[in-house]
């Protein structure tokens, strides 16, 4: 399948994004009135979620760290519907090709991250028996949590009956 490249809107014609998952500059002069060749800019750069950013620059200089996976949805199905977000079908946040990428909702996306392990519910590591040893331990959360490999949050959980409720 061939790739195919579409201007990224927003930045004069400056970048053109493939549905390959690709960012390039085009042709142009810089501020010392040098001409700067096309390129493919590296996306070296992760988020905390793993997702690949490039660093743009608008007409002003102005540097912008954009998500790629986004810019390939704007570029090649168009803007976000209101109340979406950017999925990747495979779970996989660094392929960033047209085929995987969707605009969904939270919940949907939410989902996708639990399928794919991305997530995990820390309740589910615990038995009923570890649930209810840590109703009556009277130690900090803290503590508590360190023990039983949970955090803090889910031993308040679980002491206020907002957690293993049943158990």
């Amino acid at each position: 399948m061939s790739e195919r490249w579409l201007p990224l809107p927003g930045f004069d014609g400056r970048y053109e994004v493939s549905d390959h998952g690709l960012v390039k500059s085009l042709q142009r002069r810089s501020i010392q009135n040098r001409r700067l060749d096309e390129r493919i800019l590296k996306s070296a750069a992760y988020n905390k979620y793993g997702h690949r950013q490039v660093a743009l620059y608008d007409a002003e200089g102005r540097r912008h760290s954009l998500q790629v996976h986004r810019l390939v949805l704007l570029c090649v199905v168009g803007p976000a519907p209101r109340g979406t977000q950017a999925c990747h079908n495979d779970g996989d946040p660094s392929n960033n090709r047209r085929g995987n990428l969707r605009w969904d909702t939270p919940a949907a996306n939410t989902a996708d991250a639990y399928r794919h392990g991305r997530r995990t519910n820390p309740a589910k590591k615990l038995t009923a028996d570890q649930a209810r040893a840590i109703r009556v331990d009277r130690r900090s959360n803290t503590i508590v949590g360190a023990a039983f490999h949970v955090s803090p949050a889910l031993v308040s959980a679980i002491r206020n009956g907002r957690a293993w409720s049943h158990a």
